[in-house]
């Protein structure tokens, strides 16, 4: 018989191992049988920034984990991360209001990439001229500026790899895969999937830039509604992520536990 999975959040509510009970402002708002639907279930689906920090306190586990919760929504948390690692990336630098356009041209050549310290889900500003950044750095408080590469064009090819449950479940990408198009190697799936592991980043989408040097790592996103699946196929990430629990809760695939997947610290790609 099937466990059943309780989930706070709408997203997977015509998964049939699902049942959800929808955010609400507090405990008490739940009815008897709900709270004991809640308590009884291994993992709890989709508790929002509301209750993350309660089932993280008294270990009870959760997904998305409180890591992937933090990073996806802060570019500045996910460059703090890959540089602590050191994994090849895309040179990045936060800057203040008041720094000058010739102090980060010391650091950059134009044109570069603006981005917010909060993930607001767009790709940023590309400025080409000294006047455009000074605007920049008058207006915004604090910003990251991000190389773009040389050679490559102004919008370079991306791929997003998709992780879910620890697992590469597909991607995304930029361009038209066609005899043209950078391949994509597996060094940069297989360091991915060992940052994803290490950081407990249990649903993320990690993004990767094209340079005439190869791929770098250039951020980390919501993973997309819609990706291509390892072979090639276009699948709905809400249908995968229902398979993944189906396999939870049928015991084909194991549940892990607070402390999962590894129990190791970072090393860094030879």
């Amino acid at each position: 018989m099937a466990m059943v999975l309780v989930s706070l959040g709408l997203f997977l509510r015509r998964c049939e191992v699902v049942h959800t009970v929808g955010v609400r402002p507090q405990f008490s708002d739940y009815s008897e049988a709900e709270r004991k639907l809640m308590q009884a279930s291994p993992l709890l689906l989709f508790p929002t920034s509301r209750y993350m920090p309660i089932f993280q306190a008294v270990g009870k586990p959760f997904f998305p984990s409180l890591s992937s919760h933090h990073l996806k929504r802060s570019r500045h948390l996910q460059w703090l991360l890959a540089s602590f690692v050191d994994i090849p990336r895309l040179t990045t630098k936060r800057y203040a209001r008041r720094t000058t356009p010739e102090a980060v041209l010391k650091d950059f050549a134009l044109p570069v990439r603006i981005l917010s310290l909060k993930n607001d889900r767009r790709s940023g500003v590309i400025v080409t001229t000294e006047r455009a950044l000074e605007e920049v750095l008058s207006r915004e408080r604090s910003i990251l500026v991000q190389e773009i590469p040389a050679g490559v064009g102004l919008t370079p090819p991306r791929v997003s790899l998709v992780f879910t449950f620890y697992r590469w479940i597909g991607f995304s990408c930029r361009f038209l895969p066609d005899d043209t198009s950078p391949m994509l190697p597996t060094d940069i799936i297989e360091t991915s999937l060992r940052l994803v592991q290490t950081a407990r980043l249990d649903d993320i989408a990690v993004e990767w830039c094209w340079t005439r040097d190869g791929w770098r790592f250039a951020g980390m996103d919501f993973p997309p509604l819609v990706i291509h699946s390892p072979q090639g196929t276009i699948r709905y990430r809400r249908e995968l992520l229902c398979q993944q629990l189906t396999e939870i809760a049928t015991g084909r695939a194991a549940l892990r536990e607070r402390g999962s997947p590894v129990d190791r610290p970072w090393t860094p790609p030879q």
